[in-house]
């Protein structure tokens, strides 16, 4: 029994720590521009999740001949300035194959390996695919504990190279559009938007499977394991709780992608709303040693709303301050009216706070602050609350905190 335990422990552990992972990349690939930073940041992730000696990843170059190194580690510079001949050597032929594989035999005749001045044991080869055609290649070698790369993690990397092939091909894509229009500001909000939306759809939809396959996958865990110890079965929850907040993610996508529609209007009351939504972030909160503090006026009108939508405004912009509060802090949400008895909702946190130059920026689709900070989320919070006739504003100072102040006319419920 404590064998199983063990085991089942270990199993949900490199489950967690895989979807930890997933989560990253899809966030970096909201935020990264270049091909070379997804790249990089892509590699080094599977290199201290997998634990192993050295990896890199390459490119195929615009005439499709041969694949250029953008990223690697664990070898010289040099050695990574050689390109990888299509059809030739141990990557050379993943590409043209276009299925991963595990290799542990004749690795000192390749092409690339022989200019190694070490010897490798094992080889993880995955062709990184985009669509129906492979973008490149991405090869981990030696695990630093001896021991073999396995087919699960073969599956793994395979699977998360979907997503980085999607990223790379639409970052690709927005330098080709940004090159030929020379510069972004030339390109009104409709065509921005419009391009937003068109990679959105591809990411999205590249992810929705993978999560759902993960989703049943857990269902089955929990069907089958009726008897579990409580450790475990709150092992299981967190999992859940991060595949919700995943496919959140791809929700965003989604929503932001479609056309814009007039709201399902509803009558809510704020706080109560705003209460629920606390609800959803309150265990992370605690975790990240961050005080919530609620300072409701209960006197403020009810009023109609799409509730799902403005709960995701909610949700959207506490998220954000958590994360500027990485040492921990205090997030303040208050509502109240002004002197004509509208709803002003205030979200206030601590954290590292936003540069004043870059205020006016962070509802540009565009534009980025940090690599983990505001991305297409407040794009889609601006724009809910503007179908619910109302503004958004935001206050920051760096080393003290951010505020986003809502106040929303929206229509006031009838008796």
């Amino acid at each position: 029994m404590e064998d199983l335990k063990s085991e089942l422990k270990s199993e949900l552990k490199y489950a967690w720590e895989e979807l930890a992972l997933i989560y990253k990349v899809c966030d970096k690939m909201i935020y990264q521009r270049g091909v070379r930073e997804i790249a990089n940041f892509f590699l080094s992730e599977l290199i201290e999740l997998l634990q192993v000696k050295g990896g890199l990843v390459a490119l195929l170059d615009e005439n499709w001949s041969e694949m250029v190194i953008v990223a690697s580690s664990g070898i010289d510079k040099n050695i990574g300035s050689e390109p990888i001949q299509i059809g030739k050597g141990m990557h050379g032929k993943i590409v043209n194959r276009k299925y991963p594989e595990i290799i542990t035999k004749y690795l000192e005749n390749d092409p690339l390996f022989k200019l190694f001045p070490f010897q490798i044991g094992s080889l993880l080869s995955i062709p990184m695919i985009s669509g129906e055609k492979t973008i490149g290649v991405i090869g981990l070698w030696d695990k630093i504990d001896g021991s073999k790369f396995t087919e699960r993690e073969l599956n793994f990397v395979l699977s998360l190279g979907i997503f980085v092939g999607v990223a790379i091909e639409n970052t690709r894509l927005y330098q080709d559009l940004e090159k030929a229009h020379n510069n972004l500001k030339l390109l009104g909000e409709a065509e921005r938007l419009r391009l937003v939306s068109m990679l959105s759809n591809a990411v999205a939809h590249q992810m929705r499977n993978p999560l759902e396959n993960m989703s049943l996958a857990m269902m089955s865990l929990k069907t089958d394991m009726s008897n579990i110890n409580p450790e475990v079965e709150e092992d299981i929850k967190d999992i859940d709780e991060e595949i919700e907040r995943l496919s959140s993610i791809i929700n965003n996508f989604l929503e932001f992608s479609r056309p814009s529609k007039e709201p399902c209007i509803k009558k809510d009351d704020l706080n109560i709303l705003l209460d629920k939504t606390i609800a959803i972030v309150e265990g992370t909160a605690k975790f990240r040693n961050i005080k919530i503090v609620r300072k409701f006026d209960h006197k403020i009108p009810l009023l109609l709303i799409n509730i799902d939508q403005m709960k995701e405004v909610f949700l959207n912009l506490i998220l954000n301050a958590q994360e500027a509060m990485s040492k921990g802090g205090k997030l303040t949400i208050t509502t109240k009216t002004d002197t004509d008895n509208i709803p002003i909702i205030i979200i206030e946190d601590t954290g590292v706070g936003i540069p004043e130059e870059r205020i006016r920026e962070i509802f540009n689709p565009f534009y980025t602050t940090k690599a983990e900070g505001f991305g297409i989320g407040l794009v889609v919070v601006e724009r809910i609350i503007r179908e619910h006739n109302g503004s958004i504003e935001v206050k920051s100072e760096v080393g003290k905190g951010t505020t986003f102040k809502i106040k929303l006319k929206g229509k006031e419920a009838k008796e």
